[in-house]
Order: C-alpha cells, then sequence, then structure tokens
C-alpha cells in the first residue's frame, strides 16, 4: 500500500482538474450544453459524461473486475458504441454531473484501498492516476474549442488578465543541423506513441521564431492566396474548393473597425476620430512604410532616429519596436474570441486553419510546414548539454511566466509574449497559444509498443492523419513538454491550431 501522502496529492489533482471541467460547463445555460456548436464535435455535456465512463472503465471495470456502474449510461458515453451524431440526446446535466461524482467516489475508494505494489503495469507509479488526468485534460480542451465555436452571446463572460507587451525579432533563427534523442527520455508520464525514444539526425535549416500571426495571414489572404491553385496541394486544393474555404474559421467580414493606441500602451480600442499627430493607412497591408511598428489592430512608425534594428522583419516586412508615429489601420475582418467579436489583433497568431491553409501560406512566402522531427529538435535539443529538455525552457514546470495555457488568458496572446519560454535555439511559443502543424504523418516509431489502452494511438496509424506540435493557450502544462504529439486529419480547421514556417539551409 502507498503511503498517504501520494494518495492524497493524486485525489487532489484529480479533483481539482474535475472543477476545471465543470467550470467550463458553467459558462454556458444547460440547454446549450446538450446542442451541437459544429456537427463535427459533440455536445459539451456528452464530454463530462464520456470522462466519467473513462474513469469507470479503467478503475471500476478493469481493476475492480466490477460490472459498470450504470449499463446505459456507459453505451451512451463510449465513444465507440455512440456514434457522434446520437449523442444529442442526452440525460439532464445534474444526473450527468450525479453520475460524474458517483464513479469519482469510486475512484477516491480505489486509490485509498489498492496494492499498488503489485506489478499490474496499470499502477506502476500511478500510470492510471496521470492516463485519467491527461484524458480529461485533453477534453477540457476539446470542451474549450467548442465553447470558442459558439456565439459570444451564448456563453457567460469570464476575465481574464492582459498579457504584457514583448515584440520579438522576427528574424529567422538557424537551426545547425545534429542528432538528438526524439521522444520521451525521461522517467514523467508519457503515451505509447511518444515512445520508444530513437535517436534521430536533422540537417541544418531555418526557422520562424515565432508562429505566423493574424498580420503574415492577412496579407496572404489579400494578395490573392486562397485563389492561387498554385500554392496549394492538389487535395489541399480540391479541399477548398469543396468547402470554398476563404478566411480562417473565427475571422468574420465586417465593417471596417477602426483601432489606434497611444505612447502608454498597445491595447487597440475601437474609437472614431483620430488622435491629433497622428495618420492613417488603408488596407492592404502592402502598402506599409518600412519601420513600422505593429501592436493588436495599429500600426505604430516609429522616427528615423529610434536606432531600431533595422532586419527586424514582421510577414517578411521590416518592422521596429521603437514608437513615434501613432497610424490608424482600417482591417476589413472582426475576430471571433471566446467572449466578443473584436477588432482583428494583428500580433497574435493566427489560428482556425487547417494544414493545407497552413501549406498554402508556407508556399506563398517561400517557405515550409517543419517536420515533425524538426519542430522537436528546435524545441527540446540543448546544445550546451547536449541532450534534450522536457519542455522547452527546460524541466521546470510549465509557469505562467513561460507560456500561454491552461485557459489562463481564454484566447490566444501576441506571439512571443513570453521570452522566458523560449527554447534553447531561441524559438518562442513552442510550449502553449497555438498547436503547430506538422509536414508529418502520425505513425508509430521504430519498436512501438501500445499501453493498456491499445485504441489511444494504433487505429490513427493509417497515413491520414497530420502531427500537431506544441500545445495550445486550452492544453494543460503537463501537455506541454516537447515529446507530446497530436494529430488531426489535415482538413480540421476547428482545433486551436496555427503553425510556422521553416526553409532549408
Amino acid at each position: 500500500m502507498r503511503g498517504p501522502q501520494p494518495i492524497e496529492a493524486w485525489k487532489g489533482r484529480l479533483d481539482s482538474l474535475r472543477r476545471e471541467t465543470l467550470g467550463l460547463l458553467d459558462l454556458v445555460s444547460e440547454e446549450t450544453a446538450a446542442a451541437f456548436a459544429h456537427p463535427e464535435w459533440s455536445p459539451l455535456r456528452w464530454h463530462l459524461g464520456h470522462i466519467a465512463y473513462t474513469e469507470s472503465l479503467w478503475i471500476r471495470q478493469t481493476l475492480r473486475g466490477l460490472p459498470p456502474f450504470d449499463a446505459n449510461y456507459e453505451r451512451l458515453f463510449d465513444n465507440i458504441h455512440t456514434p457522434r451524431e446520437s449523442r444529442g440526446d442526452l440525460p439532464p446535466l445534474s444526473d450527468i454531473r450525479g453520475y460524474a461524482e458517483e464513479i469519482r467516489k469510486d475512484t477516491r475508494r480505489f486509490l485509498e484501498e489498492a496494492d499498488w505494489d503489485q506489478g499490474n503495469p496499470l499502477l506502476a507509479d500511478g500510470y492510471i492516476v496521470d492516463f485519467l488526468w491527461e484524458h480529461e485534460a485533453q477534453h477540457q480542451e476539446l470542451m474549450t474549442l467548442i465553447l470558442q465555436l459558439l456565439p459570444p452571446e451564448r456563453k457567460r463572460r469570464r476575465q481574464s488578465p492582459e498579457p504584457a507587451d514583448w515584440y520579438p525579432s522576427r528574424r529567422m533563427i538557424r537551426v545547425p543541423g545534429g542528432e538528438f534523442t526524439m521522444g520521451t527520455p525521461g522517467p514523467w508520464f508519457s503515451y505509447d506513441n511518444e515512445r520508444p525514444p530513437k535517436t534521430v539526425r536533422v540537417r541544418e535549416y531555418w526557422v520562424d521564431p515565432a508562429p505566423v500571426t493574424n498580420f503574415d495571414f492577412g496579407a496572404f489572404v489579400h494578395r490573392g492566396g486562397y485563389s492561387d491553385s498554385s500554392l496549394w496541394t492538389k487535395e489541399g486544393w480540391a479541399w477548398k474548393e469543396r468547402t470554398r474555404a476563404s478566411l480562417p474559421v473565427h475571422w468574420i467580414p465586417g465593417p471596417e473597425p477602426t483601432a489606434h493606441a497611444d505612447s502608454e500602451g498597445l491595447a487597440a480600442t475601437t474609437r472614431a476620430g483620430l488622435p491629433e499627430g497622428a495618420r492613417q493607412l488603408d488596407w492592404p497591408f502592402d502598402k506599409l512604410p518600412m519601420g513600422a511598428g505593429r501592436g493588436p489592430g495599429v500600426l505604430l512608425a516609429p522616427s528615423s532616429s529610434t536606432g531600431s534594428d533595422p532586419s527586424n522583419r514582421l510577414g517578411g516586412r521590416i518592422m521596429s519596436v521603437e514608437l513615434r508615429q501613432i497610424v490608424r489601420l482600417h482591417v476589413p475582418w472582426l475576430e471571433r474570441t471566446m467572449f466578443a467579436d473584436v477588432p482583428l489583433r494583428l500580433d497574435h497568431p493566427v489560428t482556425g486553419v487547417s494544414r493545407f491553409e497552413a501549406e498554402a501560406y508556407a508556399r506563398w512566402e517561400g517557405k515550409r510546414l517543419l517536420t515533425e522531427e524538426e519542430w522537436e529538435y528546435a524545441a527540446a535539443f540543448d546544445p550546451a548539454t547536449g541532450g534534450v529538455r522536457r519542455y522547452p525552457w527546460g524541466d521546470d514546470p510549465p509557469s505562467p511566466t513561460r507560456a500561454n495555457f491552461a485557459r489562463r488568458y481564454f484566447g490566444t496572446t501576441p506571439v512571443g509574449a513570453f521570452p522566458e519560454g523560449r527554447s534553447a535555439c531561441g524559438a518562442l511559443d513552442m510550449g502553449g497559444n497555438v498547436w503547430e502543424w506538422t509536414s508529418s504523418t502520425f505513425s508509430p516509431y521504430p519498436g512501438f509498443v501500445p499501453d493498456a489502452y491499445k485504441d489511444y494511438s494504433q487505429p490513427f496509424f493509417d497515413g491520414t492523419y497530420a502531427v500537431l506540435r506544441g500545445g495550445s493557450w486550452a492544453t494543460q502544462g503537463p501537455l506541454l513538454r516537447c515529446s507530446f504529439r497530436n494529430w488531426y486529419p489535415p482538413d480540421v480547421r476547428e482545433i486551436l491550431a496555427g503553425f510556422r514556417c521553416a526553409r532549408d539551409a
């Protein structure tokens, strides 16, 4: 039997995460929680039932050998037996919460009574606790992206802090080629698709220091990126024509909002009129003056005597952080955030794009997407030690000064706003903010052995899923580890994903 300290810590960890899950449901009405926000995503309260069902499956049925707590609920919340289109006829939320709480009570009893030294791999080092925690954390993120798809007026607004402004250089980073250990080399929890670790050699390449911004992607849209078939793969163009995609998911055509900032800060506000001494620039972005700085929805032009780094580039255009003159910009889109439709935030990462769109943008810039080997090398490899880091910044756990994660801001933050989270090569935002599409197909590492939950990875090794890395603003901290692999079909757009680009050296 384990001593009281780890058991109590495990129970507290599971219960703390459950409070967050229930808090997401508190953002909407019971009616909204039962409805489909999008045909491809299950209703919010189905996810709570599925989380509880999974906990019961592994604790009550697999480890305790007991029958299901409720056979009807087991079928309803089993993702294999109940197809997505059948998940709309759900019990009241209060009943599902009661079901989840009864199962949690059963789990707490098991944690207290289990023989943790019996040699069962599900119990070794508390594996089952980590597994259930990460499973719920991943469904929290699914619930968050579903909330993001809902109109703002259907959600109860939650206050979030404002991130600090920090404007990184946009010069590409040269990453020397080398050999590193890819996958999970450490003792921490990981999934079967992260193992076994393997030695990988990568060639020298250049990588963007941060994800592609709304500013960058707006130029691609304006210059006809969605209508130029030469930029798209054959599959991507067929998808674009079929879906008639012309903007990222969360961009909304609308009246041209006016945003401006003053010398006291860069937070955009929507106002009529122009501050004294300011000048106006109309769309398109390609008419920007050389040496312009930027903020959320604004452009600020420096004087010629600022001493700014002339190589600081944003989307292929020279930019600067030193501000002297206020410039107002008219942008023809709004952006749907969690709780409001706002003027497009130019220095935030673009999100709500498929891998097809990411590939087209990269070709437009004369670049490409990273392979997942290149991504993990840039995120994890530390040339000072010759080893790999658990997280981009090191082995210390994620913190609010290192990354945008766990819904602290309930949305994206300006790219590079967390310089303490940079990787050894200097790349920013490799943990949190937005998932990043890679060019790689999800496949097993050599020597792959499935975990007890054999359907976690294996069914998706069919060559149709693309790998994403890094985590988003809704991802829980442990999942920001450099070895974690996410995967989706390349045509999915609703996930909290963006991308960064690379080019050959």
